[in-house]
């Protein structure tokens, strides 16, 4: 549990300093302070634990976030195509899909990134699929051909 709260302190304060870009002693005594009761307030709360923030996973997130960065603007360009075709080949639906994550965390990061790539929206979540509603038939079959589930599974397992 030390090492959660050490690696949360780390990212904060990190995250704090590159946000605000201050260097002044006064401002980063703020920072550290504000850090500080963040974490006891979360600590408080119960909220810091292994299944909020997986440490094991840390490696493997620019990874996945690289891939996913690239799978968001190929949606953009296909949604911008369709908006700006003379005869737009709209077919909105909903289906679901298979959630294959064990853990909620990575069945919210799967629903998230469907969410995130334009012409879908993650609508509801259980245990085994996610509802979804897709702009178009493309989007579908992208997120049928389970690519995307199964990249949030390797980034959860790591195999």
């Amino acid at each position: 549990m030390k090492v959660i709260k050490i690696v949360y302190t780390l990212l904060l304060a990190g995250l704090w300093w590159v946000l605000s870009g201050h260097t002044e002693w006064y401002l980063l005594a703020l920072g550290i302070v504000s850090v500080g009761m963040v974490l006891m307030l979360a600590g408080r709360m119960a909220l810091i634990d292994s299944e909020v923030l997986p440490i094991t996973i840390l490696p493997r997130i620019p990874l996945y976030w690289g891939w996913l960065f690239i799978e968001v603007i190929k949606s953009n360009i296909a949604v911008a195509r369709q908006i700006l075709a003379p005869r737009p080949i709209i077919d909105p639906a909903l289906f679901t899909t298979p959630c294959s994550q064990s853990g909620d965390v990575f069945r919210v990061c799967f629903a998230n990134s469907i969410t995130l790539t334009p012409g879908t929206v993650a609508v509801a979540i259980n245990k085994d699929n996610i509802l979804v509603h897709a702009l178009t038939a493309d989007a579908r079959r992208d997120l049928n051909d389970g690519a995307m589930n199964r990249r949030v599974l390797k980034l959860e397992s790591g195999t």
